[in-house]
């Protein structure tokens, strides 16, 4: 209907609405606020660089509303329409200090407020702040939440380090090894960066450093991150910073009562005791700081289904990090970390069918000392150099040291380990990374470029001991360790192995990249990258490794953020690989029904290369992503997104044998698939209140002998035909809740609550050949564990000094619910089928001291 043609006192009515309409917006536009302002550096000649894609958030302190916005070409930012009153200004780039400014707008103003940023410097302090508000259309990274220092002291973490965390992000999975797997990857497929410094075993490929949980100020995973800084890895990264001093001192004393190993009733010594002590502060204010942080632990752990007193882990850790933080020149920052992690670990990977004197112990000596030096120059650009040098020395024995064997039985193993490692290794990285003044280019780019060299040097020995396996006694319950004829419990086979081997390798590991962030428009932003790797121990003389994602915000308001891109990822050949012809070939004898009589062997499998002359390839993965995000209202955002990574050239083992000979061959074309498809909603109703849900439902699937299964920290030394099916930290569904709330009189309740399929596993026959097709024969029951911190901080002064006392309650598994790890997979076993060790309901205090 057309206005004219309102009835005459209908028409007077809009008339009079649209003046009190006009009236209002014109009442509000005169009473409402402005505020702008620029993001610069100032170089040591005093000239200012301004930075785009800088991403700046305003909060009204009294609403706790918050808009964001992201700075343009010229660094400038703008607010408009703003409501009076005490907002509060953060601005954070990738390289820089979190700027956060305090800010009274009044009506009618216009304020005009720049910010000048500092390159990044290591603080301990922690603001307890939640997530950023909105979405991020700054960054193409697909990674999940950062868990920053507040996170890991929020949550509930039975081993109290920031490795129990890192599950708390979908895609992140502790297997049945105990080992974290990253979107699908095994976990020596993934890199471990501390302050961008490699932290890896280079023998092994798996993480290798332990820092006190109060070193660690943020923790993120990375799984396809498309900047070209990132290499050797194909499953992704995890990065971890670590705060510095600040200018005040302070002290934290935390975990420091033991707890006590209570059996039938009756103390028996100490079970646990992990005392933490961290101190930071100025050594000279505004100049020089330091960081000196400690952690302790003692651990007893139980094995439910074993005899109590024979069935302990216990684990021994020592974890120390010192940092001290330099600050030359405002422009010209230095900065040095040293760490060492000594560890002592006794009976490992025991279970219900690995006693105490057939698992193996563990021993870890290493340092890592860090130099990383960050310079910005008067043109505006910006470079950051380290160096690091790393120790890593590993002993693996058996906890029974005595001449024996090994006797595999389906019931319960018995004798001692087999395999005893001796393994130092060290290596020496190099790195310099120049980010260039932003240039103006159809949209502002912001270039790097950068090298990286590591030389890796290694030396061991290692020596096995005869294996046998036993077949089922034909009377059920026969106590085999009692049949030393092996009469009765049948021999099924002997493996001896040769002499013991000389271990030694020397690699150099050599990458260039080059990087363009390119804003095409405020809405727009791309991400080019190429990194060339050079790997001496590989046939190739260079690998290329294109990536490209970008970040696409349809909207104007800043809550939809569209992300993506493809990418190579190259990873690295570990040293016990190159090593792989020196070790001992194992010699195998099978035996008849009697277990008297030969029928095969003995057959030496020799150890071969199987490709051109001895030379291998880098394995490497294509991933490629794909994720939406949306604030829907205020506070919630949702997040759907797939992922898909195919790896290529990894190392697996494939027995071959032909009458009269036999070989152990090293392939170099082993595959692996993972699809994940993700949904996440994140909820922030309040300052104290964050939670997090998620599902992911994914498959992993790829080639099963992979070599360090078999040539590990623990080898298994029964070696099938390769097969290709489900990876054993397959995992299809997986529903996760986790965040913290807060609770009135200043209580904080944090849960994490975990849902998911159980892993696959296979069935086996007498001989420990698979029955069917590997990890097909069914799955754990499902896991669910309910895990939950309530904690209260309590001010008080102690010898007039402002005191801050923590307590707090953590309870494990609050539900008990049966999570068994174990399973009888012999189908000849009177128990086959059957799940056991389930860990019960766990308490445990929190009593801390920060001053």
């Amino acid at each position: 209907m057309r206005p004219q043609n309102f009835p005459s006192r209908l028409r007077a009515t809009a008339i009079l609405v649209g003046v009190f309409v006009l009236a209002g917006v014109s009442a509000h536009a005169a009473i409402t606020a402005k505020l702008t302002g620029a993001i610069y550096t100032l170089g040591a000649d005093q000239v200012q660089t301004v930075w785009p894609n800088a991403r700046v958030t305003l909060k009204n302190k009294q609403t706790q509303n918050a808009v964001s916005t992201v700075s343009n070409e010229r660094g400038e930012y703008f607010f408009v329409g703003v409501e009076p009153g005490d907002y509060e200004l953060t601005v954070a780039l990738a390289g820089f200090e979190t700027e956060v400014r305090q800010v009274r707008l009044d009506p009618k103003a216009d304020v005009k407020l720049d910010i000048p940023l500092r390159p990044k410097k290591r603080t301990e302090e922690v603001v307890v702040k939640s997530e950023a508000p909105g979405v991020d259309i700054s960054t193409t990274s697909t990674a999940g939440p950062t868990l920053t220092a507040n996170t890991l002291k929020s949550v509930p973490l039975l081993n109290e380090n920031f490795q129990d965390a890192l599950p708390l992000l979908p895609g992140v999975l502790r297997g049945p090894d105990g080992l974290l797997n990253i979107k699908g990857g095994r976990a020596n497929q993934a890199g471990t960066l501390v302050n961008s410094v490699s932290s890896v075993d280079p023998v092994t490929g798996l993480a290798a450093i332990g820092l006190p949980l109060e070193a660690v100020g943020s923790a993120r995973v990375l799984s396809n991150p498309f900047s070209a800084e990132y290499g050797r890895f194909a499953g992704g990264v995890v990065e971890l910073e670590t705060p510095g001093g600040t200018d005040e001192w302070r002290f934290a004393l935390k975990s420091f009562f033991p707890r006590f190993r209570r059996r039938n009733d009756t103390i028996m010594g100490i079970e646990s005791i992990r005392p933490r002590l961290t101190v930071s502060g100025p050594l000279r204010k505004g100049k020089l700081y330091l960081l000196q942080s400690f952690d302790y632990k003692f651990v007893r752990t139980r094995v439910p289904s074993l005899p109590d007193l024979q069935n302990d882990q216990v684990v021994e850790t020592f974890d120390s990090l010192t940092q001290f933080d330099w600050n030359i020149t405002p422009n010209h920052r230095f900065t040095t970390t040293v760490s060492i992690y000594p560890q002592n670990l006794q009976f490992v990977n025991m279970n219900t069918f690995n006693p105490q004197f057939t698992s193996p112990n563990y021993r870890q000596r290493g340092y890592q000392v860090a130099v990383t030096e960050r310079s910005i120059f008067s043109n505006g650009g910006f470079l950051a150099s380290t160096f690091s040098v790393k120790r890593f020395d590993a002993h693996i024995f058996p906890a029974q040291l005595l001449a024996g064997e090994l006797d595999l039985f389906s019931e319960m193993n018995f004798g001692t380990f087999f395999n005893r490692q001796d393994r130092e290794s060290k290596i020496y990285q190099w790195a310099q990374t120049y980010h260039f003044h932003p240039l103006s280019a159809g949209g502002t780019h912001l270039l790097q470029v950068g090298y990286f060299y590591a030389r890796s040097d290694y030396a061991g020995t290692v020596s096995n001991l005869p294996v046998l396996v036993l077949r089922e006694p034909a009377t059920p319950g026969t106590d085999c360790t009692k049949d030393v004829t092996h009469t009765v419990c049948t021999l099924s086979q002997r493996i001896t192995y040769g002499p013991p081997g000389s271990l030694a390798a020397t690699k150099n590991d050599f990458a260039l990249f080059f990087q363009d962030n390119w804003q095409l428009h405020r809405q727009l932003t791309l991400d080019f990258g190429v990194r060339f790797d050079r790997d001496d121990l590989s046939e190739d003389a260079v690998n290329v490794a294109p990536r490209i994602g970008f970040v696409w915000a349809p909207t104007r308001d800043n809550k939809t953020a569209v992300r993506g891109g493809v990418g190579l990822f190259y990873d690295k050949i570990p040293l016990n690989v190159a090593t792989y012809l020196a070790y001992p070939a194992p010699t195998i004898t099978r035996y008849d029904a009697t277990g008297l009589n030969i029928v095969g062997g003995p057959v030496t499998f020799v150890h071969v290369v199987a490709a051109p002359d001895g030379r291998l390839h880098v394995p490497y993965s294509l991933g490629w992503n794909f994720q939406v995000d949306r604030e829907i209202v205020r506070g919630v955002l949702v997040r759907f997104g797939y992922e898909q990574r195919e790896t290529h050239r990894d190392f697996v083992l494939e027995p071959f044998e032909t009458t009269g000979s036999a070989a152990l061959r090293l392939l170099n074309g082993g595959r692996q698939s993972y699809r994940e498809f993700q949904a996440t909603v994140r909820w922030q109703p309040g300052e104290r209140t964050t939670l997090f849900a998620s599902f992911v439902r994914s498959r992993a699937e790829g080639d099963l002998n992979t070599f360090d299964q078999y040539f590990g920290n623990y080898p298994y030394p029964i070696i099938r035909p390769n097969q290709h099916g489900l990876l054993p930290y397959d995992a299809p569904n997986r529903f996760l809740f986790w965040g913290t709330i807060g609770l009135p009189w200043k209580i904080e309740f944090s849960p994490v609550l975990e849902i998911r399929n159980g892993f696959p596993f296979s069935n086996v026959d007498n001989d420990l050949n698979f029955v069917g097709q590997r990890n097909a024969a069914g799955r754990f029951p499902v896991f669910g564990a309910w895990d939950i911190l309530v904690a209260r901080k309590f001010p008080v002064r102690l010898f007039h000094k402002k005191v801050t006392i923590n307590t707090g309650l953590r309870v494990y598994n609050l539900t008990a619910h049966d999570n068994p790890r174990d399973v009888q997979q012999n189908i000849f076993s009177p128990h086959f089928g059957q799940f056991f060790n389930s860990v019960g309901r766990q308490f445990r205090g929190r009593f801390e001291f920060e001053f």
